[in-house]
């Protein structure tokens, strides 16, 4: 119903970029990090990640009042605020999916991964 309507467009980018991801063998990379990890598209693509990637890590970022949520999806490998980004391990390549288009969580993950972030 009304859900399928709101919901079906919403799982298909996700369906898309984990095609995607894949195709490309992630880029080299170990792990996907994704902005915005309490979005619909976000858990929609941790959730087929998670699900059919094994064992490519799911690291969720998200914001302090959203982490209970994000940790409940039980999707993600790893769930990490925005500030505490720079806590993150940055020896292995990680693949990132933006889909908050923050710039200035950009900036600042390039900074902290540098040529690792694909």
């Amino acid at each position: 119903g009304d859900y399928q309507a709101l919901l079906r467009p919403l799982f298909m980018l996700s369906f898309l970029v984990d095609d995607f991801l894949a195709e490309n063998e992630f880029y080299g990379a170990k792990s996907v990090m994704l902005s915005s990890a309490s979005s619909k598209t976000a858990f929609g693509l941790a959730h087929l990640l998670h699900t059919l990637r094994k064992p490519i890590r799911v690291i969720g970022l998200t914001s302090a009042a959203n982490t209970d949520f994000v940790r409940s999806l039980g999707c993600y490998d790893e769930v990490v605020t925005y500030d505490r980004v720079s806590s993150l391990p940055s020896d292995q390549p990680v693949a990132f999916v933006d889909m908050a288009g923050n710039s200035e969580l950009r900036v600042k993950l390039h900074r902290h991964f540098g040529d690792r972030m694909k």
